[in-house]
């Protein structure tokens, strides 16, 4: 059977493909075409938005709202006798009788989470327990499913295992016993529409979600691909300034390295100097002290003639002295006897 329904505007592009069907777009099944009767448009059971288990709410006395960690399964039954037929017996009648015990249901609690216990063992409650299922966190106004237990009473208080091998919550489980239980469903809490007149709600409330989250994981997209690029200019910025940093650091590292190589080529042409210099100052001092010896063994070859000639003249004139002396001896001798 063609699908006729009107999609609302904006969702046109993508539920109008001749290649791609609603369930494949939206990934939930279509209300239009998985009614139990075909064409029904008044009792619409899709399944499409099936009640989660994980948003509940448990209120006692009335005013009391507690904050469980689950809610064991619980159970309402119909006893009844066993009647074996008596004609061809190819089956049993079943006639009702009395209900002979009562019913229980499990509440798992951390402890600590209250001052008073609300449930303490033994308590008769007075007003009805009830139990809120609903679709969304914290709208339990609208609950998609109410339990009422009447005539609850607190039978049993266990409380959880503790092991110092590994972390946990401390958990108590209290036992209630309840006389009746009645459920109360709220089919309309997910037929909602933008439009009065809309043939099929369902679908156009999933629609117009499905638009709205298209719209937000765009700007989740684009708001994550900013990021991205900023994150991508922090990172190329900080590369920037980790290669100038390194730059900088090699050419201190090079400028040092030649810095002190030149230190040490002038280092060594000033040792070479210096040991050209003593090499100079040692020639120089050889050469001077060379100088020094012949003048001093001229000067004293010098003084050697000097006292040889002087000798000589010495000698002389003591020669003369005698000769002038042994060629005048009267007069010396007359001149001393006259005396």
């Amino acid at each position: 059977m063609a699908d006729n329904t009107a999609y609302p505007a904006g969702a046109d592009d993508a539920a109008s493909s001749s290649s791609q069907s609603f369930e494949e777009i939206y990934g939930v099944a279509s209300s239009g075409s998985r009614n139990i009767t075909t064409g029904n448009a008044v009792a619409l059971n899709a399944g499409m938005s099936p009640v989660p288990s994980y948003n509940f709410m448990l209120r006692v006395e009335g005013v009391m709202d507690l904050p469980c960690r689950s809610i064991r399964a619980f159970s309402k039954e119909v006893e009844f006798e066993l009647i074996q037929e008596g004609g061809l017996n190819d089956y049993v009648h079943m006639r009702r009788k009395p209900i002979s015990k009562p019913f229980y249901f499990e509440v798992e609690r951390y402890i600590g989470v209250d001052y008073v216990d609300p449930l303490p063992l033994g308590a008769e409650l007075l007003l009805p327990v009830i139990l809120m299922v609903s679709r969304t966190p914290d709208s339990f106004g609208a609950a998609s499913r109410v339990y009422t237990f009447t005539g609850c009473t607190v039978t049993k208080k266990e409380y959880g295992q503790m092991d110092a091998e590994k972390s946990g919550l401390f958990i108590e489980t209290t036992t209630i016993a309840y006389r009746e239980l009645l459920c109360v469903d709220a089919p309309w809490s997910e037929a909602i529409s933008l439009l009065p007149n809309d043939p099929n709600p369902k679908r156009s409330k999933m629609m117009e979600t499905a638009k709205t989250e298209a719209k937000e994981a765009q700007a989740a997209a684009q708001k994550q691909v900013e990021e991205n690029a900023k994150q991508a200019d922090a990172d190329r910025l900080a590369r920037e300034a980790q290669l100038k940093k390194d730059q900088q650091a090699l050419n201190d590292a090079i400028g040092d390295a030649a810095e002190k190589a030149r230190q040490t080529e002038e280092d060594a042409l000033r040792a070479e100097r210096e040991a050209q210099a003593a090499i100079d100052r040692k020639a120089v001092e050889d050469q001077t002290g060379e100088a020094a010896q012949q003048r001093r063994a001229q000067h004293e070859a010098a003084l050697e003639a000097d006292r040889e000639r002087q000798a000589e003249a010495d000698q002389q004139a003591r020669e003369q002295a005698i000769e002038q002396a042994l060629s005048q001896p009267d007069t010396g001798a007359a001149s001393g006897e006259g005396s």
